[in-house]
């Protein structure tokens, strides 16, 4: 008997796995195809790179901001039946995205649906790990999986684009919606696992203060290229003069700071708390959750600064689009799956290290490949593919690496926490990367125009001298603003130069900020002792 339930251990059970896989892929694929979708969206809403960007970091906003609940639900209702709501929720959300004709429901409903979808199934795929994996060699090779399923997610949309450039974006958000429904009957193979025995109390105090402190943060962080970061641009209402969006970010940090505490408290008076201390006072788990955000913040300045730079400058449709998020994607798996597998000798410290430098390197070929009037499209996607392999290198060892530091109910629980992270590192790179890029475009143009004051109008210089901020658009949207301000003829033809070259040096600009952001954590390593 021992001996069966031995031989029956040692073997890998591949079909729960699979459909979490599955899962991994569905979430991250969702923001790859809302990405190559970009330019479909900009034409059929008429909408700036403004609303683009809040439309990409709606999800992960969403996501990050109640993940760390559904850690907590998922341990006292369990994680499978979180998993199935979340998958319920999920395919509403992407049937509103398919239907809708109004830009705000698209944002507000389709986007926060799907968001909440992913808080629950996110979660729940790293809580069922430990629970259904229990040696660390099949947890290792598990949570790579999951990590190479975040590769094979920016490949599976190749097909969709192709599809999208054909009949439009609304259908592919259609399959997107039954691909989740799928999940919900995939469900079914997944092993039932046992919950705590005692009965958690629900720390509400916790799920409001954390909710709204990574909300209120991300929000503010997002808005400062719209808002303005002191002098009010365009903010829907101002706090003792000045913009919003300053204000809300320190006001998410200070509810942030003030949630350690309380969770503290909470832990020492019921046993448990939303963010167990051994999250916080342990440096190899914050180094961990250093590198699941790293990931997805990466993934999250890729869709705002890479994407609209190849559609916007070099009209890729969404087919090329996807090509390219595919050579992303096709190394991420490949240094995700297989490092777990051949380089288990080799200390995870070394790995996340050697993965921060290679997407710091790979900027440089990207650098290189952009020029003032064209783009080597070959070092561009060699540049890609470099970066894919750096994320998958982090990929491969930052969630084994944080569920090797705590005790066995903290492991189930940690699916929430390194969930949040890596949401609030995809909206953070987002908003961060777009916020720098859409300052970079009002700051060029303006110093621009005023180096070219003598051959440009009065007129034309007083036009974009009153413009509180610059947007990154395409080449029909920049006629149209011109024509709207009655700049024609010769000023008009020096302004679309112009804009092409803020267009061009405000992406080398975001650019070369995701290079010295990897090195900086480079720094977030030091803590790790495997």
């Amino acid at each position: 008997m021992n001996k069966k339930s031995e031989t029956q251990q040692s073997k890998f059970n591949w079909l729960p796995l699979i459909i979490l896989m599955i899962t991994q892929i569905g979430t991250t694929g969702d923001n790859a195809v809302l990405s190559i979708a970009t330019k479909s969206i900009i034409e059929t809403f008429s909408v700036t790179m403004n609303e683009i960007q809040l439309a990409n970091m709606m999800y992960p906003m969403i996501a990050g901001s109640f993940m760390i609940t559904s850690g907590m639900l998922g341990i006292s209702f369990g994680f499978k039946n979180v998993f199935r709501v979340g998958a319920i929720l999920a395919t509403i959300g992407e049937l509103t995205l398919a239907l809708t004709n109004n830009i705000t429901i698209f944002i507000w409903v389709g986007r926060v649906l799907v968001g909440f979808g992913g808080s629950l199934m996110i979660p729940a795929v790293l809580g069922l790990i430990p629970e259904i994996y229990k040696s660390s060699k099949h947890r290792a090779i598990a949570f790579g999986s999951i990590g190479a399923a975040s590769g094979i997610a920016t490949i599976a949309p190749l097909l969709l684009g192709i599809i999208m450039d054909q009949v439009g974006y609304k259908l592919t958000f259609g399959i997107m919606a039954a691909y989740f429904f799928i999940i919900l009957l995939g469900s079914y193979f997944i092993p039932n696992t046992d919950r705590v025995q005692t009965k958690l109390k629900l720390d509400v105090q916790g799920i409001v203060m954390a909710a709204v402190g990574l909300f209120t943060f991300l929000i503010g962080l997002s808005k400062i290229s719209k808002w303005g970061l002191i002098t009010p641009a365009d903010p829907p209402f101002t706090i003792f003069g000045i913009s919003p969006a300053l204000p809300l970010v320190v006001l998410g940090i200070v509810i942030l700071i003030a949630l350690v505490f309380v969770e503290k408290k909470i832990e020492e008076k019921n046993g448990f708390a939303l963010l167990p201390q051994s999250f916080i006072k342990n440096r190899q788990v914050r180094n961990g959750l250093y590198g699941s955000a790293f990931i997805f913040l990466i993934m999250g300045a890729y869709n705002v600064v890479v994407i609209p730079y190849v559609q916007i400058m070099e009209g890729f449709d969404a087919t090329k689009t996807s090509l390219l998020t595919m050579a992303f994607g096709v190394t991420l798996f490949l240094f995700s799956f297989f490092i777990p597998k051949f380089a288990q000798n080799i200390k995870s410290k070394t790995i996340l290290r050697l993965g921060y430098l290679v997407v710091a390197l790979s900027i440089v070929p990207l650098l290189l490949a952009i020029g003032d009037g064209s783009t080597n499209i070959s070092l561009f996607s060699i540049g890609i593919l470099i970066m894919g392999a750096g994320e998958g290198l982090v990929s491969s060892r930052c969630n084994v690496v944080v569920a090797n530091a705590v005790n066995e109910r903290d492991a189930k629980q940690s699916g929430g926490i390194q969930a949040t992270s890596r949401n609030v590192g995809q909206a953070f790179g987002a908003a961060l990367i777009g916020t720098i890029l859409l300052f970079s475009v009002t700051m060029m143009t303006n110093n621009i125009v005023d180096k070219k004051v003598s051959e440009l109008s009065a007129e034309t210089v007083q036009v974009i001298a009153e413009q509180e901020q610059h947007q990154y658009v395409n080449d029909q949207q920049y006629n149209e603003f011109l024509e709207a301000n009655n700049i024609m003829g010769e000023d008009k033809v020096k302004m679309e130069e112009i804009n092409d070259i803020v267009r061009v040096k405000s992406t080398k600009v975001a650019l070369g900020a995701i290079g010295i952001i990897s090195l900086i954590f480079l720094l977030g390593t030091r803590g790790i002792k495997e």
